[in-house]
């Protein structure tokens, strides 16, 4: 009887208990990876300031906190350069954006708008009629004319403009899959013709 229950309790503990090995890799992947040249000089770093914190008066540590402080820095810096560069070579609107959203540090709405009177506006619509007098304040009304500028010649006139189907059809096929479709990708088209 033993020998038989074996088997099906096996089967009840999978089916109703985690395995710690199905979840063994997932804190791997939402760590970022730090290059070992940073870590390194992390770790040099931090040796040098529990010592200076011992020795405070120590010019000899100090200047060598800071030259290892203005290594680290550089080393995150060229590590930030290089991650961006990843991006722009991926040449992927998507990872772009995610790139961006990531920095954008303040996520809330706007902030604490004072009118003119002194009082704090709450509402969204005094906000944007508040954002709309002073940006109207500060820019100039179109009054109609156009500058003269003597510096700059046409050459030449584009009166018109025709799309055919072959057009169409071309820009469609040098879409990418991994992009967002906007005007952006229709800039380029309009760009290099």
């Amino acid at each position: 009887m033993a020998q038989k229950c074996k088997p099906l309790s096996r089967i009840v503990i999978k089916l109703y208990f985690p395995s710690p090995s199905q979840y063994k890799n997932t804190l791997c992947l939402t760590k970022p990876r730090i290059p070992k040249s940073i870590r390194r000089c992390d770790i040099k770093k931090r040796n040098l300031w529990r010592k200076l914190s011992c020795l405070p008066n120590d010019i000899v540590l100090q200047i060598k906190y800071h030259e290892c402080t203005l290594e680290w820095r550089r080393l995150l810096h060229c590590k930030q350069i290089s991650a961006e560069e990843n991006i722009i070579r991926a040449n992927n609107l998507g990872a772009f954006y995610r790139f961006i959203n990531r920095r954008i540090a303040n996520r809330s709405n706007i902030g604490t708008i004072i009118n003119d009177s002194g009082q704090v506006l709450v509402d969204s619509f005094a906000k944007a009629n508040a954002l709309n007098a002073y940006f109207s304040s500060v820019g100039s009304v179109d009054n109609g004319n156009s500058p003269d500028c003597q510096c700059f010649v046409l050459q030449s006139v584009l009166d018109s403009i025709v799309i055919d189907a072959s057009d169409v059809m071309w820009s469609i096929s040098r879409l990418k899959t991994n992009s967002s479709c906007g005007p952006i990708i229709f800039l380029h088209f309009y760009s290099s013709n």
